[in-house]
C-alpha cells in the first residue's frame, strides 16, 4: 500500500492562488486601517501581486529599481514617534 506524500507548507495552504488572495486581502484591510493607511497611501495597486512574485523561492530583486518611498520620514531610524 503506497503512502501519501507529505505536501509542503505552501502546498498544505493551497499555493499559489491562496496566496495571492491572502496578500491581496491584506493589502485592502490596510487601506481600511485608520492607522496603517496613510503609510501605504502612495502604493502602487500592483504592490500586492509583486509582493507574492517577489516572494517566490528563486526570486531576484531587480538591482537597478528604485528604492521604494513609504512616507515613514528620512531613512537612517530608529523611529520616534
Amino acid at each position: 500500500m503506497a503512502t501519501k506524500p507529505i505536501p509542503t507548507l505552501f502546498e498544505w495552504a493551497g499555493g499559489m492562488p491562496a496566496l495571492e488572495r491572502l496578500t491581496q486581502r491584506f493589502y485592502d484591510k490596510v487601506r481600511q486601517d485608520q492607522m496603517l493607511a496613510p503609510i501605504f497611501a502612495q502604493m502602487s495597486s500592483e504592490h500586492p501581486r509583486l509582493a507574492v512574485l517577489n516572494s517566490q523561492p528563486g526570486a531576484a530583486a531587480d538591482p537597478k529599481a528604485p528604492m521604494p518611498h513609504w512616507n515613514w520620514g528620512p531613512p537612517g531610524g530608529p523611529y520616534q514617534p
